[in-house]
């Protein structure tokens, strides 16, 4: 039995249609799947890379074909809205106290508290529940923050993507993920494309929750030691293939719905190592130039989350085809 999970499970999957998370077929598809099919047959379908998400302890069916993220430590949707409900009643029920107070016949509780005093609590219990709202409004902004990432298509690469580890504070924008490895293209025996250490992002939560996520402000990313693999055939390579796949030529000219601005973006420590179809094990390793922007989206012009995507990939990998002199 779901219980009270199947009511977060219809509220998360109104807020997602209002949000523009998931179209109203794939919302129905998620509520039939959520009755029938048990928390650890999720985690066995996730783990196996079905078409189901957890959430909490309940099977949430995916739109897309979303980021393999492997462990998350961020925000959480119901804990949020929870909390918002929380406040509202409790303001609810303060409003209706100073009204019974006010309300009073006798004059008793004016001779116990001067004006002042009163002045004093109330400014005091309204900056309190002032300061609660925004904390919750961030701590909602990082949950649906959560949700976007989890959601967010990685098809138009071609390949699969994986990421290690994911760690969101919602109250100072900090974004962690760590363990990225892109795959290899089918058909190359090395273990994959690329894979990199650790990515720090600096997240701007106030245009998430001012355009109800349509506008999301990155105000400077770190991505620190970036590891390729090029593996060559005897007419191609999986780099080629992949910035193929990107077809990126010139400046790219991509649409979306939901613009992300970025600003300031350092990849530091690439290295690649070259490896021939032939044998499939890596051998002489180069180091390759970092790659840096002040403001990447003044300089591109881009500000589509699948064009930033994939300018920064193309990027590095034409940069280890230029330190091997290809």
């Amino acid at each position: 039995m779901l219980g009270w999970e199947d009511e977060s499970i219809s509220l998360l999957q109104r807020l997602q249609l209002r949000m523009g998370f998931v179209d109203a077929e794939a919302s129905s598809s998620a509520a039939a799947t959520a009755a029938n099919v048990s928390s650890s047959e999720a985690a066995r379908l996730l783990e196996s890379r079905g078409v189901l998400m957890r959430i909490g302890h309940a099977a949430i069916e995916s739109a897309d074909s979303p980021l393999d993220i492997m462990e998350t430590s961020a925000p959480s949707m119901s804990l949020a809205i929870a909390g918002i409900v929380f406040l509202v009643i409790a303001w609810v029920f303060a409003i209706l106290f100073v009204l019974w107070w006010r309300s009073g016949k006798s004059d008793r509780a004016a001779q116990r508290w001067d004006w002042a005093w009163r002045i004093a609590v109330g400014v005091f219990v309204f900056a309190v529940g002032i300061g609660v709202a925004l904390l919750l409004i961030r701590y909602l902004a990082g949950a649906i923050l959560l949700k976007l990432i989890h959601h967010y298509d990685v098809d138009f690469l071609g390949v699969e993507v994986t990421l290690e580890s994911l760690q969101l504070n919602p109250f100072n924008g900090i974004l962690k993920a760590s363990g990225l490895v892109i795959e290899n293209p089918p058909g190359y025996r090395t273990s994959h494309l690329l894979s990199v250490d650790s990515l720090h992002f600096d997240v701007d939560i106030a245009p998430i929750i001012l355009s109800l996520t349509k506008h999301i402000v990155i105000s400077a990313v770190e991505v620190h030691n970036v590891s390729v693999i090029y593996e060559t055939g005897f007419t191609t390579s999986n780099i080629n293939d992949v910035i193929k796949k990107l077809g990126i030529k010139g400046s790219t000219s991509g649409s979306g719905d939901r613009k992300v601005s970025l600003h300031k973006t350092d990849l530091t420590g690439i290295t690649a190592k070259a490896a021939a179809s032939l044998f499939g094990a890596p051998g002489v390793t180069v180091s390759v130039a970092d790659i840096r922007y002040q403001d990447f989206e003044a300089q591109t012009k881009t500000s589509v989350a699948d064009d930033i995507v994939k300018l920064l990939l193309d990027s590095v990998l034409k940069s280890v085809k230029v330190a091997f002199g290809r």
